[in-house]
């Protein structure tokens, strides 16, 4: 699980990590946001819609790698990579 530092709200910069880590084109989305929950989305548009929305969400990108933001509470919400070796 790797935290990302902040400023860590930028879709794009989030997309590029995750493809340096070999994340696959599309995602498999479980969000509190019904626009994306349940759906599979191409990679940067599932970011584009969860980063930020203030509602948690995971976003699966192979059976390694996922991206996960938690809810918002008091200030941006922690956002993390998690990845299995």
């Amino acid at each position: 699980m790797i935290e990302l530092p902040k400023p860590n709200s930028d879709a794009e910069e989030i997309f590029k990590l995750m493809k340096s880590y070999g994340a696959n084109e599309e995602g498999y989305c479980l969000s509190f946001n019904p626009e994306i929950d349940g759906k599979t989305l191409p990679l940067l548009e599932g970011l584009q819609k969860a980063v930020g929305c203030g509602l948690p969400s995971i976003i699966l990108c192979g059976e390694k790698l996922c991206y996960f933001e938690s809810e918002q509470e008091v200030g941006p919400p922690k956002r993390f990579v998690l990845k299995r070796e």
